[in-house]
């Protein structure tokens, strides 16, 4: 195991002094003649001898600081220590550092010309002031019968006469800061022959940074629990044990006793009989989008020859999702915004084999991957002033969701994995969508602030929020703040949250110093079960001028 040095020009004054002081005198002992108060012996040697044992001194704290656990526990500044020597001492608790992984997702190439495209290996795209790249060659083909490789897309045609394909890219570099929103613009380098433009097709995902030694040793009690369905620590850890599962975000677990469980109570006894509970999961830190493809029928026509048209969403389509948020043509690149929904009826589907948690409804089925919806909307394009009810038509559908949420569920209902004596219930956190206003002032003829950064990092901090109940406007005032310098200040930030019930009715908060999340555990809110999630497109942050300059 190598230990990295501390750089000379980053040692400690104080402890290069104290070396210093030690070397003089000890020379000092044994030749009382030599003067080592100036000079080239004084100035170089002395001195740089003194240099290397601080370096070496500091090093040997290191490793011994490295090596306590107890000391890397107190220190306030855990992570400057070696990574080795946190992942040598914690691996003896079953631990292992989670290593960054890279952010990928679909962008959709929009060309001019029906003809065979091809796009390298290795093709590099920006977007989000990110770079990605092609993991394989992709060849976009007019004919359906010409696909025949799973590197192969189809060119399908746009409503505006041009033509479009998907490839999938992936991050140059880990973390989830690559994880860039649907319908961003990602463009090549090189651009392929009859390029119009490109765009995420849905949001990125996978990105993640390296675990960080505080994130590490924060795992501590889950690296010696046991890895079993019992009590709290033991199932989170049992889970994160999984690798797919091991970088999860936060989890609250409900059980018995608790006001929120309510499926615990279906038997002949008004009262909680035990052998219950719902696991909430938040797979990721932000909410992702999901583009679907979905055959809509026509169930209503108006005198304005629009229709009301009518879709499902099966509980494999997007498991744990939380609502529909866009209806577009799937044909109509060109169309922006959304189809007014009319309305969106939850359901339930618990058929197929193997094991099934009891659920009774779709309140309890919400947010898990039993979850079902029959969603309406009205097409204010499409003339279906000679079409009969029951047509058919493909609608491209954004929902809201969380990863993982069936691949959970289907892990925890294994017959190697679940309780004997009980069941448990994976669902997505109860979504409070939060929004963020406020204004930076600063002094005429200075730059303003790093505004995407400084959105990043109040994301970062807000879907980092555990199930605590609040959201405090401190915590985010600190973090605008690193963003700013000399006389720029920031006002205070107007904090707004939408909070969907698992029943489907909504909750507004606001407030410019703390969002708190009710006390409802009758709706299945409480601090128990709210997420708080925000997107850089829901950071509002305008700069105003409001002080004179210095000339």
């Amino acid at each position: 195991m190598t230990i990295a040095m501390q750089a000379l020009d980053a040692l400690d004054a104080d402890l290069v002094s104290e070396q210093l002081a030690e070397c003089v005198q000890r020379v000092q002992e044994d030749n009382p003649t030599l003067d080592l108060r100036r000079g080239v012996f004084a100035e170089l040697l002395v001195y740089y001898h003194a240099v290397l044992s601080a370096q070496r001194q500091a090093n040997i704290n290191d490793y011994l600081r490295g090596r306590s656990l107890k000391a890397l526990e107190e220190d306030p500044d855990l992570d400057s220590v070696d990574g080795t020597l946190v992942d040598d001492v914690l691996s003896m608790f079953r631990l292992t550092r989670g290593q960054g992984s890279l952010a990928e997702g679909e962008v959709t190439v929009i060309v001019s010309d029906d003809v065979t495209v091809t796009v390298a290996e290795g093709s590099v795209w920006q977007g989000g002031g990110k770079r990605f790249v092609t993991p394989t060659v992709f060849t976009a083909k007019l004919e359906a019968a010409q696909v025949t490789a799973d590197s192969d897309r189809l060119l399908k045609p746009t409503a505006d006469g041009d033509w479009a394909f998907t490839i999938t890219v992936v991050a140059e570099e880990e973390g989830s800061d690559s994880e860039i929103k649907k319908d961003t613009q990602v463009v090549p380098l090189v651009s392929p022959p009859n390029y119009v433009t490109s765009y995420a097709a849905s949001d990125f995902t996978g990105g993640r940074s390296a675990e960080t030694n505080s994130e590490l040793l924060a795992r501590l009690q889950e690296g010696v629990a046991a890895k079993t369905m019992s009590n709290r620590v033991n199932m989170q850890a049992m889970l994160r044990e999984v690798e797919t599962f091991s970088r999860i975000v936060h989890m609250s677990i409900i059980g018995l006793g608790n006001p929120e469980m309510v499926r615990d109570r279906h038997w002949i006894f008004p009262v909680s009989g035990g052998g219950r509970c719902d696991w909430l999961v938040r797979g990721q830190e932000q909410v992702i989008r999901q583009g679907i493809v979905k055959s809509a029928v026509l169930v209503d026509k108006g005198l304005d020859g629009r229709g009301v048209w009518q879709f499902s969403l099966g509980r494999d389509d997007a498991p744990g999702f939380y609502e529909v948020a866009s209806v577009r043509p799937d044909d109509d690149g060109t169309f922006e915004g959304t189809f007014e929904i009319l309305s969106d009826t939850r359901g339930l589907d618990v058929t197929g084999s193997g094991f099934v948690p009891d659920v009774a409804d779709a309140v309890e089925a919400a947010y898990s991957r039993y979850q079902t919806a029959t969603v309406q909307f009205r097409d204010s394009e499409t003339d279906v002033t000679d079409a009969d009810p029951g047509t058919r038509r493909d609608y491209r559908v954004e929902v809201r969701t969380v990863p993982l949420i069936a691949e959970i569920q289907d892990h925890v209902n294994g017959h190697d994995v679940r309780s004997y004596g009980a069941d448990c219930l994976v669902k997505a956190p109860v979504p409070c969508f939060t929004q963020l206003s406020f204004t930076v002032s600063k002094r005429s003829g200075d730059d303003d602030p790093d505004l995407e950064a400084m959105k990043t990092a109040l994301c970062a901090e807000v879907n980092r929020v555990g199930f605590v109940g609040a959201l405090y406007a401190s915590q985010l005032h600190d973090v605008v703040h690193q963003f700013l310098s000399g006389d720029q200040a920031a006002s205070a930030i107007d904090m707004f949250g939408r909070i969907r019930y698992p029943d489907g009715t909504t909750r507004y908060l606001r407030s410019t110093e703390a969002l708190r999340v009710p006390d409802d555990a009758a709706g299945g809110v409480t601090a128990r079960t709210v997420q708080f999630f925000l997107s850089p497109e829901d950071v509002g942050i305008s700069v105003a001028t409001a002080i004179p300059s210095d000339d």
